[in-house]
């Protein structure tokens, strides 16, 4: 074939691949991916391109410009297409290889021939290969005759081969079969004798008892014995015939053999190194001490094996090692080590010195086991040391440092310093570094006096650190560097860790159970990467525990956001940040609880964290919103927080308290925490008891819900005073509920009520009983004071129409009673019977019964608006109305006398002081006395026979039975607590009399009941304050708007109105000046509309009430409602009362009764309440706040269907925008705009049901709001707004949850 012809073939071929190919491409493109295509198999076309001719069959039409292939005729033979006769000088043998392969014209047309063995160029071809050659045969050279061997050189030479053994024959053992050298035995076989396979047998089993070689261990071999026993199998073998050793299989005696050349080396080795411990260079020493003595500066010695040494006194620096494979132990027997400004490094060895008290320099350094001096270093370095001092019979340290030095315990070392009487690292208190590194390794320092004594400069590094159980401090001013480490500093008898700067990076430090102080700081301090830090059970010590954590000099103090720390359940203060800048980052874990202050050390303030010392520092501390601190206590104020005063004030910034907090029980409660509250010296935080105190801190900004309180400031987390409901008893200064009402008109045709709030209570008759018990002895200047009181109460009343009723009660041995006196026309009775003058006896039990049965016999003047003024100096001996007392006989030596009088509690006490002696407890005091009032009946007798008739009397040392001074006391405050409970007011006044001074007890029981009353210490201003104003200023109202679920189970909600037409504040019956209040968010983000109400007349700026109405809650994401803010005193004789309108936004539509009318809730009904809930929050004229109390809940009905419908539509007016209260008649509206949107939560989602014959009006939209088919934009448009409007339904349904 021409090479024309083979190439048209190809690009044939290959066109037509192409084609198909590219169709395949194409149809797999068209029928996609999933379905079959068909491809051209290119493989198929190899064999027509092998074949050597190609028939071009032309078809019609064709256009092809192949050639016709050309005849070629030989000009000397006639051959055609080269094929020659063998007489042309053309023709060329098929035999012989062409001169020029690849030249298909010269090669008589035959193909080229090919290599098929593989062989490299210029290598002989394999026979079979179409390149084969066969080799000429070689030659000789040397001239050798035939068989003869020819000389080395001439190409027929063969190197002479030696048969070798293949069966393992020993020498002179005979060759088995098969082998080379096997020899046939011409000699007749015979087999073995049974004596000669016995005693091959007992040779064999003697070698098989013995070890392997690969066994011996050249520590616990017994060389000798082995020997020996080696020994004994070679001479037993020896002593075999051939015969007999010809039985012994190879591999036991080659067991021996081996055995023999290990022990031959085990014993030239023990000979050679019997008494070599060391080594320097090639040089081998006998013990470690002859190495060090030899040793130069830097040598490095070798140890080979476990050693001993008396001591080390070092000039020279060394490096003292294990062999390889080795890890000797080095044991110290006598002194330790000096170390004279060189460095010593042990390494790769175990390193014991347990017992040593001194250096071999006893001189001077006789009192610690190492020192080092100026520029000295001491180097582990995989080292395991252990230092125990148990047993010493000095004192000594276990390292101390000069000037300059550096300890270095890396790469996997362990110190171990335990039981020294003294520090586990000393120094000598110079300015000179000293310097620790301890890098991936551990340091131990257990049971010694300290740890770190000194200010060292210590990096620790991805290592273990424990500090523990040390007599002294666990460190003493050490700077630390911290890092990828786990610090542990705990159980030491001072403080934990002790340090001037502190870094601690990606680490865990703990320290726990130090009596001193956890952890304290002196310089710079940072907690970053991922740390944590936890100290607990600290500073029990009341010497030295400060507190848990101490910040102490003016450096920043930084906690990162992604560090914690934990300061929980210490002995005193957790954290206290004397001086300096404390910021704890957004991010960073922050605990402080369970810190209980035990001593006084810091004055008894802050338990969880004190800022400042008293007004000394102005140091600022920043925590995060989340900070947890809480459930701490304080001695004297500030249980969570305490600032002091400073010089310009210390400040602290925190956040509000986290959901979840409750208190821990004794000694307080474990209520919710629901807030901040004043927590100071005096007025600590109390809910729960008289005197309550709960005054709540919450001066956060409305958006970060951070504060910033800066100088005298002390906290507590806990909770507020729980509301008492109508008719329970307040307690303590609020020991009566404030008269107070709450009504609502029904239901009008729009479904609106009218709420009223008065205060004191609208029903209540504004008249008041006033009784004075006064003492016989009362001083002329306590009268005055008294009757200058009622005459400016009487200027007060006379304004206001009330009535106020006056009785006095004069007391001797008896009650003189007076009549009732109007305080506005009878003022002179008054003083007179005041001033009236009588003698003989006390008897303050009669004085009060006559005050409290005067006080009953006046049932038109309500219990909380009656007062009792007791004025008593507390000395008292006789009892009931008819004057009953109890005979004492005197114990003391030489006293016999009986008498019933004041004396007799000395005679009681005489063990105690006499008539000095002042119970710790009152309580306690009065129920002993109660406990004993039957047993002391048999000595009562009127007090007129006690004189005359002796015999009776309690017996003489009696100390148990209470005496007629404590019957009396007991029944006067039996009296005086019963008018409590009662409802009264009670008022205990400390009269100034002559016997005050020699019978302290009594001014003592006086402020006992003060105590009990909840009114303490009081003038008579106070008093009348009292009983002219119900309330001071700073009192509010908070009055959460009603919803829930009425009586047939459907759920209802009230809107508060918030339209000034619908306001109305009455002070005395006359309506106060109103207006809105302008932007009123400017201080409250939260509130939706405020409102001012005032008196021209009263001359006064500013508001007298102030009511804020929040959509959303107060905090802008809860119930709706309004606070009415109180701004001036509320007097009991001049009722304020508030009106404002409700609206029930989704009355039903079914017909049936729904709720019950309740207009004042005296009925307690619970269906349909205008108000979820009114609380009163409640200040005195002290500005104290009181026990919150809760108004009446009034409900309101309807009915749908019949003749009651209060109304024709049931259907609440529209309300055009969701986020905007419904507010009629407001001028402003169009300059109105809605608050930023804030979620509501809790109330109920209530959809209003829209009547069925209500219809409602549609409005055509202009064309250009009608889609069109196709117009995707429109349609789309549509969709949203759809969706839009549907969301709109859904919250004009949506007012409150």
């Amino acid at each position: 074939m021409s090479k024309k012809l083979k190439r048209s073939a190809v690009a044939l071929v290959l066109a037509a691949t192409m084609v198909f190919s590219s169709q395949g491409v194409l149809t797999a493109f068209a029928v996609g991916e999933n379905e079959t295509s068909t491809a051209v198999d290119v493989s198929a076309l190899e064999p027509i391109l092998d074949k050597e001719e190609t028939v071009v069959v032309e078809e019609p039409g064709n256009t092809d410009e192949t050639e016709t292939p050309e005849v070629e005729v030989c000009e000397e033979c006639q051959g055609v297409n080269g094929n020659h006769a063998e007489t042309c000088p053309h023709y060329v043998d098929p035999n012989t290889p062409p001169e020029n392969p690849t030249d298909d014209e010269n090669n008589n047309n035959q193909e080229q021939q090919e290599c098929t063995c593989g062989a490299e160029e210029g290598q002989p071809h394999e026979e079979g290969c179409p390149l084969y050659e066969e080799p000429e045969a070689p030659v000789c050279t040397c001239g050798a005759e035939e068989g003869q061997p020819h000389e080395e050189g001439c190409p027929l030479y063969e190197e002479p081969t030696v048969p070798e053994c293949t069966c393992g024959a020993e020498e002179g053992q005979p060759h088995q079969e098969g082998c080379p050298l096997y020899e046939e035995n011409t000699e007749e076989t015979q087999e073995p004798s049974e004596e000669d396979v016995a005693a091959a047998k007992n040779v064999s089993d003697l070698i098989g008892a013995l070890p392997e070689a690969s066994t011996l261990d050249p520590e616990t071999t017994d060389v000798e014995a082995l020997a020996a026993q080696v020994k004994a199998a070679r001479e037993a073998y020896d002593k075999l015939t051939d015969a007999q050793k010809a039985l012994v299989e190879k591999a036991v005696l080659d067991k021996l053999v081996a055995l023999e050349g290990a022990l031959e080396a085990l014993q030239n080795s023990n000979v050679a190194d019997v008494n070599a411990v060391a080594k320097i260079g090639d040089t081998i020493y006998d013990t470690l001490d002859e190495a060090i003595t030899a040793a130069a500066d830097g040598d490095i010695i070798e140890v080979l094996a476990n050693c001993e040494t008396e001591d080390m006194n070092l000039s020279k620096s060394l490096t003292i090692k294990g062999a390889d494979g080795v890890n000797p132990e080095i044991k110290f027997t006598k002194y330790g080590i000096a170390l004279w400004g060189k460095a010593l490094t042990f390494q790769d060895c175990k390193v014991t010195m347990n017992g040593i008290g001194s250096t071999p320099y006893t001189a001077e350094w006789s009192w610690m086991t190492i020192s080092a001096s100026t520029n000295a270093s001491l180097t582990l370095d995989n080292v395991e040391m252990s230092m125990d001092a148990s047993g010493v019979a000095n004192s000594p340290h276990a390292i101390y440092f000069c000037s300059n030095n550096v300890l270095n315990i890396k790469n996997g070392s362990v110190l171990k310093i335990k039981n020294y009487p003294q520090d586990a690292l000393e120094w000598d208190g110079g300015n000179g570094g000293y310097n620790v590194n301890i890098t991936d390794s551990t340091f131990i320092s257990d049971h010694n006096r300290s740890g770190f004594t000194g200010t060292f400069y210590a990096t620790i590094t991805n290592s273990d650190v424990d500090v523990i159980n040390s007599t002294g401090n666990g460190s003493n001013g050490s700077h630390f560097i911290i890092e990828n480490s786990d610090v542990n500093f705990s159980n030491n008898g001072s403080h934990g860790l002790s340090a001037g700067a502190l870094t601690i990076d990606n680490s865990t430090v703990t320290a726990n159970n130090n009596k001193g102080m956890g952890i304290t700081v002196n310089n710079k301090f940072e907690v970053t990467n991922n740390s944590v830090v936890t100290v607990t059970g600290n500073a029990s010590n009341s010497s030295y525990g400060y507190a848990a954590v101490r910040l102490y000099n003016d450096f920043d103090f930084l906690i990162d956001g992604t560090s914690e720390l934990y300061i929980k359940d210490n002995n005193n203060t957790g954290l206290y940040v004397r001086q300096g800048n404390l910021n704890v980052q957004d991010g960073a874990v922050l605990e402080i609880t369970g810190n209980d202050v035990t001593h006084n050390l810091l004055d008894g303030y802050g338990g969880g964290i004190y800022v400042g010392y008293g007004d000394n520092y102005d140091p600022t501390v920043v925590l995060p919103a989340d900070a947890k601190i809480y459930n701490n206590h304080a001695l004297v104020g500030g249980d969570d927080i305490y600032v002091s005063e400073g010089v310009d004030g210390p400040s602290l910034t925190f956040g509000k308290v986290g959901e979840g907090w409750t208190l821990d029980g004794d000694p307080d409660c474990t209520d919710a925490i629901t807030g901040w509250f004043d927590d100071s010296e005096g007025n600590r935080w109390e809910a729960h008891d008289a005197p309550y105190h709960a005054e709540e801190f919450d001066e956060f900004e409305k958006l970060t819900g951070m504060a910033t309180i800066t100088g005298l400031h002390a906290l507590k987390a806990a909770h507020g005073i729980d509301p008492i409901d109508p008719g329970e008893p307040g307690g303590g200064d609020w020991d009566v509920e404030h008269s107070k009402s709450k009504t609502a008109t029904p239901l009008d045709a729009n479904y609106e009520s009218d709420v009223t709030l008065s205060l004191p209570s609208a029903e209540e008759q504004l008249e008041s009983d006033v009784v004075f018990v006064l003492d016989k002895s009362t001083s002329t200047i306590v009268e005055d004071e008294a009757l200058a009181m009622l005459d400016d109460l009487r200027g007060q009343i006379v304004q206001t129409g009330a009535k106020v009723n006056v009785g006095v009660v004069i007391f001797n041995r008896e009650a003189h009673p007076s009549e009732w006196f109007d305080l506005a026309t009878q003022y002179e009775q008054i003083e007179s019977a005041i001033k009236q003058e009588i003698s003989s006896g006390t008897n303050s039990h009669a004085g009060l019964i006559a005050a409290q049965q005067m006080l009953a016999s006046h049932s038109q003047v309500d219990n909380n608006r009656k007062y009792v003024i007791f004025v008593c100096d507390g000395i008292t001996y006789m009892f009931d109305e008819k004057v009953n007392a109890i005979n004492s006989q005197q114990a003391t030596t030489g006293e016999y006398a009986i008498m019933a009088g004041n004396d007799c509690w000395g005679i009681r006490h005489y063990q105690k002081g006499g008539s000095n002696f002042i119970p710790d407890d009152w309580n306690s005091y009065l129920s002993d006395i109660a406990s004993h009032l039957d047993e002391v009946k048999q000595y009562i007798q009127p007090y007129d026979h006690t004189s005359s008739n002796q015999n009776i009397h309690i017996p003489r040392g009696n100390t148990e039975l209470p005496t007629t001074v404590d019957v009396a006391l007991y029944k006067t405050y039996s009296v005086f607590n019963d008018m409590l409970q009662s409802g009264y007011h009670c008022y205990s006044v400390i009269a100034d009399t002559s016997a005050r001074a020699t019978y302290p007890w009594g001014e003592n029981f006086m402020s006992y009941l003060q105590d009990i009353s909840g009114n303490g210490k009081v003038s008579f201003e106070d008093i009348q304050n009292d009983i002219f104003y119900l309330l001071d200023a700073g009192s509010s109202v908070v009055d959460v708007i009603g919803y829930g679920t009425d009586n047939a189970g459907n759920e209802y909600n009230f809107d508060f109105v918030d339209n000034l037409d619908n306001l109305k504040i009455t002070v005395g019956g006359n309506e106060l000046d109103k207006e809105d209040i302008i932007d009123p968010q400017f201080n409250d983000p939260y509130v939706t509309s405020a409102y001012g109400f005032s008196d021209p007349a009263s001359g006064r700026d500013g508001y007298d009430f102030v009511l804020k109405y929040y959509q959303k809650g107060q905090d802008g994401n809860s119930d709706e409602c309004f606070v009415w803010e109180i701004n001036v005193p509320v007097s009991n004789f001049a009722p304020v009362q508030l009106t404002y309108t409700v609206k029930l936004t989704n009355p039903q539509t079914v017909e049936g009764v729904y709720g019950k009318y309740d207009e004042d809730g005296s009925e307690g009904y619970t269906s349909l309440y205008t108000n979820k809930e009114a609380t009163l929050y409640p200040v005195d004229s002290n500005g104290d706040s009181g026990v919150p109390e809760n108004f009446p809940k009034p409900t309101v009905s309807y009915t749908v269907g019949g003749n009651d419908n209060p109304g024709t539509d049931p259907t609440p007016d529209p309300d055009p925008d969701p986020d905007r209260p419904s507010r009629p008649n407001r001028d402003d509206d169009d300059d109105w705009e809605p608050l930023p949107d804030a979620p509501v939560k809790d109330k109920p989602t209530t959809e209003v049901d829209v009547p069925e014959e209500t219809e409602t009006p549609t409005t055509e939209q202009p064309d250009k709001y009608n889609p069109e088919t196709g117009d995707t934009t429109t349609v789309f448009a549509a969709m949203a707004l759809a969706a839009v409007s549907l969301g709109g339904v859904v919250l004009l349904g949506r007012k409150k949850k």
